[in-house]
């Protein structure tokens, strides 16, 4: 209890606040990138959450649901959400609690969004435009979590999952940025059992093994936000038979990005200092060259979506 107090408090600390993104950055529109969209809302815990949906331009394939990752929200990966589409799949995409466009005075913690994740799959469950569809889903970092942890829920319906750099469980995004807690994995686990149920304190691991489901893992192996070496090393290491893994080398966090993007990145981040109220505001980012997906890696999320 009194480890369960403190930590609830540190949390607070830590993401009591919004996740807008950096106002440094560019979030341009999913349209923008030529594909037809859609806003839509749904209420969780009370909370008016927003999103869109992304339109293929003939009968969809599927359905996708594309997670985001910490700090931003879903128009972080308009380029990716509109390539799906544009691939002939149906894409929602929607902000967390507290991100972007949803409501919230804050992101509360990082477990909460398996709350928003529930209350999207029952407004989903509703829409005319998705039944019948074979659905699918794919997210980035935080959002690779949330997409996995999908498998672990039968009435979801998700028959495939992509994880782009997408932490294992709930404990190691604490760790990776407090590793001095790494002797309170257990006690972490437990706290975020208790607020949102046994999957919370589950691993990637535990819901592949579990569910039997195909999913793809894809990480940059100069990641060090969501750290390789204990990430893609150790769930290919595991060597379960539905799991698939893709190194994307040479890559960091963004392992969907182009190498020269990933590079322009790394340098705006050491020349612009863009999460620095100090900044230079003379500095220009040149979107052509940090918006640039690889096509082989967007390419092999393709394929495994056909792939049986």
């Amino acid at each position: 209890m009194i480890f369960d107090f403190f930590f609830g408090k540190a949390l607070q600390t830590v993401f009591g606040r919004r996740g807008d993104g950096l106002a440094s950055f560019r979030y341009p529109p999913i349209s923008s990138f030529g594909v037809k969209t859609k806003p839509f809302s749904f209420y969780s815990d009370a909370t008016l959450l927003n999103g869109e949906v992304a339109y293929p331009k003939g009968q969809p394939l599927g359905l996708i649901v594309f997670f985001h990752g910490l700090g931003a929200g879903y128009t972080a990966y308009s380029q990716e959400i509109a390539f799906y589409a544009s691939q002939g799949y149906l894409v929602y995409a929607y902000d967390y609690q507290g991100c972007m466009t949803s409501l919230g005075r804050d992101m509360i913690d990082l477990g909460h969004p398996l709350v928003d994740q529930k209350a999207f799959f029952s407004f989903l469950d509703q829409q005319e435009e998705a039944k019948g569809l074979e659905r699918y889903s794919i997210g980035h970092s935080w959002g690779g979590y949330m997409g996995s942890v999908c498998l672990a829920f039968p009435e979801y319906r998700i028959k495939k999952a992509i994880s782009f750099a997408g932490f294992l469980d709930i404990p190691s995004i604490i760790l990776a940025s407090a590793p001095g807690l790494k002797k309170m994995r257990k006690s972490i686990a437990n706290y975020f059992a208790k607020r949102y149920g046994p999957v919370a304190a589950s691993s990637i691991f535990a819901v592949a093994r579990e569910s039997g489901l195909p999913l793809l893992y894809i990480q940059g192996d100069e990641d060090k936000i969501v750290p390789f070496e204990d990430n893609l090393v150790k769930l290919k290491a595991a060597n379960i038979p539905n799991v698939k893994t893709i190194v994307s080398q040479g890559r960091g966090h963004q392992p969907y990005w182009k190498k020269e993007s990933y590079q322009y990145f790394q340098y705006i981040n050491e020349q612009y200092k863009p999460s620095s109220y100090d900044r230079d505001p003379h500095f220009v980012i040149d979107y052509r060259k940090l918006q640039q997906d690889d096509p082989i890696i967007m390419k092999s999320t393709i394929d495994f979506l056909k792939l049986g």
